[in-house]
């Protein structure tokens, strides 16, 4: 029997690397047609085949309305009801929900269908950044999830303390963790950056990479660097976002930052193996955050280099667990230039066994063989 797997994101699916993993691993591993309900950007098309899924994106006729709250439902309404059809048409066999946007439609659906559900929580899907707590709003999104969630048959997630939280919140069966790591690769050290900002090899390079926005340390680093005394230690920021300006400033003015555009998925653990410790700065803005496990965390250690997190708990945990590198006490300019100060190019061999041993758990087809294990489960349920 051919089986036909639905997974709906309400974005634009086009750098969504987590879904396109799940999506890629299922149907190559398991076979299963898979097609994905997205939303539709000026630019991008409207039906899109790949070797591993069918894109479905729908234009909505109210996308360039206000975003107004009142009017945000009325978009969700249209959409809910585009989708909805659409999925009555293609009567997949079982329905993957990624975010709780998702949710309300997927469940819709599977119900519908009398089709399995699985609920893909890519975070802590309440306590977001700028989800203002005890709100109405936030309120009426716990109360909806909490509903919504006892209607799934399988939830997954993104790290030990979030399932941990699904349980005491809803009183349902652990989540499966599901962490969102690169493919396994075994990838050489590289010289691409002293080659590029001309840095002599014996200099100390720290990356920051990733979306250049707030929330996430960018500035406290830029500040940090600049107050350094000692020149021999460099700042690389790699990706693009709002702050990219603001980056571009301090890399004119400072011998020691560097601005590198962010490069495609299928170099960039080639450009992370040039520098020699990685940033993952998150600031603490809510649970969220705080229990979050980024995957450029992930990335750094696929390419061997030990990494410089904040004193979050989930990342705390991991680094001091697999002794990866160092945790800051505070997210601020002058704890991170102590740091920096303190840090020797030594330093960094003796993280090198730890690092090899943790990407021997931390890497994608370590978590992918969970992901099919449900598969392979809820629809043998769903043939019963």
């Amino acid at each position: 029997m051919s089986y036909k797997a639905l997974n709906i994101v309400l974005n634009n699916f086009v750098n969504d690397s987590r879904v396109i993993k799940e999506c890629r691993s299922i149907n190559e591993k398991l076979s299963i047609n898979i097609n994905v309900f997205a939303l539709h950007e000026q630019g991008l098309k409207t039906y899109e085949e790949s070797s591993h899924f069918t894109i479905h994106r729908f234009a909505l006729k109210t996308r360039s309305w206000p975003k107004k709250r009142p009017i945000q439902l009325i978009k969700y309404f249209e959409c809910f009801c585009s989708m909805y059809k659409k999925a009555l048409v293609l009567k997949p066999d079982i329905v993957h929900s990624h975010d709780l946007n998702a949710l309300p439609i997927s469940v819709a659906i599977a119900r519908k269908l009398k089709i399995p559900i699985i609920y893909d929580a890519h975070e802590y899907e309440t306590q977001v950044n700028g989800l203002v707590q005890g709100s109405l709003w936030q309120r009426s999104l716990s109360i909806l999830e909490k509903y919504l969630i006892k209607k799934t048959n399988k939830v997954i997630t993104v790290s030990e303390s979030i399932a941990n939280e699904y349980v005491r919140l809803y009183d349902i069966e652990k989540p499966i963790l599901i962490l969102n790591c690169p493919p396994y690769k075994s990838v050489k050290k590289n010289n691409l950056f002293c080659l590029e900002f001309n840095i002599p090899n014996e200099h100390l390079i720290f990356l920051y990479q990733g979306v250049l926005s707030s929330g996430r340390g960018l500035l406290q680093l830029l500040e940090a660097f600049k107050e350094l005394n000692d020149k021999a230690k460099h700042l690389v920021v790699m990706g693009d976002g709002e702050l990219e300006t603001t980056v571009i400033k301090y890399a004119q003015e400072n011998t020691n930052i560097h601005y590198k555009t962010a490069v495609k998925p299928d170099g960039l653990l080639n450009w992370t193996s040039s520098a020699d410790i990685g940033f993952s700065t998150i600031e603490n803005t809510g649970l969220s955050d705080y229990y979050c496990l980024p995957n450029k965390l992930f990335e750094y250690l696929m390419a061997g280099l030990p990494v410089i997190v904040s004193n979050l708990y989930e990342l705390k945990r991991i680094v001091h667990n697999y002794n990866l590198g160092w945790v800051l006490e505070e997210n601020t300019a002058e704890h991170i230039k102590t740091l920096i100060e303190s840090i020797k190019k030594d330093d960094v061999t003796l993280y090198q066994a730890s690092i090899s041993n943790a990407i021997e758990e931390f890497n994608w087809e370590k978590q992918e063989e969970r992901l099919l294990k449900l598969y392979k489960e809820l629809l043998n349920y769903s043939t019963n």
